[in-house]
């Protein structure tokens, strides 16, 4: 035999009415900050920033460094394999 549970029903609208005043007044409220901010200010001065358009043409790339070139990977055939030459 099932238990008769009392009725709540009112209490659990009344809560859910209260949640959802406070997500609306807390979701009215980050957007109010948020639209009070200022914008922020440039980390560089105008003055200083080198603008100009982008413009086609070769590229030129100079590294200068020590050592050897090597690659890093290598094709996985043996130097001998295929034979420079005749």
């Amino acid at each position: 035999m099932d238990i008769q549970r009392s009725s709540n029903a009112h209490a659990k609208k009344i809560r859910r009415i209260v949640y959802v005043g406070i997500a609306i007044i807390s979701v009215a409220g980050v957007t109010y900050g948020v639209s009070r901010l200022r914008p922020a200010a440039p980390s560089v001065d105008k003055a200083n920033r080198l603008t100009d358009e982008v413009k086609r043409g070769p590229l030129l790339i100079e590294v200068h460094g020590t050592g050897r070139l090597s690659p890093r990977t290598s094709a996985g055939f043996p130097p001998d394999r295929f034979p420079r030459g005749s």
